[in-house]
């Protein structure tokens, strides 16, 4: 099983860069997906926007956030997907647990 690791510098950086609550979306619905490399331009131009309506998905560098409006268990956004086209590995996690994890207030 892969590891994937981001420093809490990196944690911090993706958290605020979320553009899910930067437009005022509920955190109830969000994850964050971290992916084990980059992806390349070629790489990010073949993945379907439209894949799984209404779920949707942010690529902020090598990391995705994902937002499943009915929850995971019928989105076609799953980590196999992602691996498979962007030719590397992501491991996914509920964006409100990570934050109540921290007890920052990230979810503000």
């Amino acid at each position: 099983m892969p590891v994937i690791l981001r420093s809490a510098a990196k944690l911090q950086r993706i958290a605020s860069g979320n553009p899910y609550l930067a437009r005022g979306d509920s955190a109830e619905q969000l994850h964050v997906g971290f992916l084990q490399t980059t992806p390349t331009q070629e790489q990010l131009d073949k993945l379907d926007p439209a894949r799984s309506p209404p779920d949707s998905f942010a690529v902020c560098e090598n990391d995705i956030w994902l937002q499943f409006i009915n929850g995971t268990a019928k989105t076609k956004l799953s980590t196999t997907y992602f691996d498979r086209t962007l030719k590397t590995v992501m491991t996914v996690r509920n964006w409100p647990h990570r934050a109540r994890a921290r007890g920052d207030g990230w979810l503000r």
